[in-house]
């Protein structure tokens, strides 16, 4: 797929057939004329430490903020106002919105997912794929293991992804996430030991004036880089309006700082890798600059992989799928739940030996198979099994026609705001494990059953439009 964003918040990247178009911190700084996005905002972070957002891609939800941000209600509204922004930042001439692959964040659940999928809709950004980045990772290297760890730090985490081999698959079995090593608290971290060798080593306070605090934050990535390098001693400087001051910043203080939050890590650890001899480490993006990080996983087999690495692979591998699988509908997104190795070592066109067949531009087709893809309706998520004809038709707002259905097994369900069970036919349906009649009206997590059939539903508000932008 020729356009793919890394939804990293500590570098939202987009990329055109595997090269790095824009990139854009996950930062937005309100002031009365409007918003300021990315590196511009990151820059006022600790200037204006109120009027900064930095977690709302992190925190992806509808729960609306006690007050607007300017014309955003929620974080939905954050992060549609900067996938704009980054789309007309980027562009080139008079570009249109294109396919695209979305590589999501660890740790989504599935209700964060089909939210990201309807606020992508309503952006330039036309997502037609999403695809977990651990997978896209794990995908890309192959381990020969029956598990693997997948290590990527965002702006408000640190996660450990599980990655196991399921006979011809790759799954994701579980992220855990250790807030205390995401960039922002790792940073705060940092900082304090910074400010406490310039108090004990000149006069000046840099958490005293924020001016001198946000330009040694500016300089982090250097102090990271040369932790990494295994440098003792890191060179400081600030600017005052006098002056230039200067101190030297101890690698040991800056590991005190982090032995906390490390040791946490370390915990973490030796709990996952006590009933296996060999667990492959993947360091994701800039995660190997972590101080104190390689110490942890000196034993292990540890590979750093690289943002390129990592959305060329997702890239060619949707488009494989894509060769055997028919797109769905303009409302749809399709998620890449496992990676298929039948698929990856397919040669032609011929399809994977375990692959089903199935149409998705309709509303009848099923949603689980041995490809990993699940579709995802405005929201909506249908997860059956592929060897009955259990289905689910949604109608109303999200596709009008059910006349072509031929299956007896069938709840037919209308979203409006909400989902409501308009009717039912076959087998009797149940709720949660209890009889279910016409009428009756579901919530996300609800579990709707036909028969030995299960569907599970993930969402049904998608109320993502900004003022200032696009409407829903």
């Amino acid at each position: 797929m020729r356009t793919a964003l890394l939804l990293n918040d500590k570098r939202i990247a987009w990329y055109e057939d595997g090269h790095e178009k824009y990139a854009s911190p996950g930062f937005i700084y309100a002031e009365k004329q409007g918003l300021h996005f990315g590196e511009r905002a990151e820059q006022q972070s600790r200037v204006y430490p109120l009027n900064t957002h930095h977690s709302f891609w992190h925190r992806l939800n509808q729960d609306r903020f006690s007050r607007p941000v300017v014309n955003c209600r929620h974080a939905a509204d954050l992060v549609f106002a900067h996938l704009s922004d980054m789309f007309e930042s980027g562009k080139s001439g008079d570009a249109t919105g294109q396919s695209a692959l979305l590589l999501t964040p660890a740790g989504y659940s599935e209700s964060q997912l089909a939210l990201l999928s309807g606020v992508a809709r309503h952006s330039q950004f036309q997502p037609a794929w999403m695809m977990p980045i651990p997978l896209a990772v794990v995908g890309s290297q192959l381990p020969d293991t029956e598990l693997c760890v997948v290590v990527e730090q965002y702006q408000h985490g640190l996660t450990l992804s599980l990655i196991r081999q399921q006979q011809h698959a790759l799954v994701c079995d579980n992220a855990q996430l250790l807030p205390d090593l995401g960039y922002f608290s790792m940073s705060n971290k940092l900082l304090q030991a910074a400010s406490d060798a310039f108090v004990a080593q000149t006069r000046y306070n840099p958490q005293q004036n924020a001016a001198w605090e946000q330009s040694l934050y500016d300089d982090l990535p250097r102090w990271l880089t040369l932790l990494s390098q295994r440098e003792t001693v890191i060179p400081c400087q600030l600017q005052t309006d006098s002056q230039q001051v200067s101190a030297t910043l101890q690698a040991l203080d800056c590991m005190d700082e982090l032995a906390p939050s490390l040791e946490k890590l370390h915990q973490q650890w030796q709990g996952i890798k006590q009933d296996f001899d060999n667990v492959p480490v993947l360091l994701a993006g800039n995660s190997h600059l972590i101080p104190g990080l390689m110490d942890i996983f000196a034993t292990q087999q540890v590979k750093v992989v690289g943002d390129h690495e990592i959305v060329r692979f997702a890239s060619d591998y949707v488009s494989r799928l894509s060769s055997d699988v028919e797109p769905g509908s303009e409302r749809s997104v399709s998620l890449v739940k496992n990676i298929h190795k039948t698929l990856l070592a397919r040669t032609g066109n011929g399809a994977p030996a375990e692959q089903e067949h199935f149409s998705g531009g309709s509303a009848l087709s099923s949603g689980s198979f041995s490809s990993g893809v699940y579709w995802l309706y405005q929201g909506v998520a249908r997860s059956v099994s592929p060897d009955r004809g259990c289905r689910l038709g949604l109608i109303g707002s999200v596709v009008s026609d059910l006349s072509s259905a031929t299956d007896t097994n069938q709840a037919h369900v209308r979203i409006s705001g909400t989902a409501t069970v308009e009717k039912i036919s076959g087998l009797s349906a149940q709720l949660n494990g209890r009889d279910v009649a016409p009428g009756a009206q579901l919530v996300p997590g609800d579990v709707l059953s036909l028969g030995e059939q299960q569907v599970t539903f993930i969402a049904v508000e998608h109320d993502v439009a900004v003022e200032h932008g696009s409407q829903a």
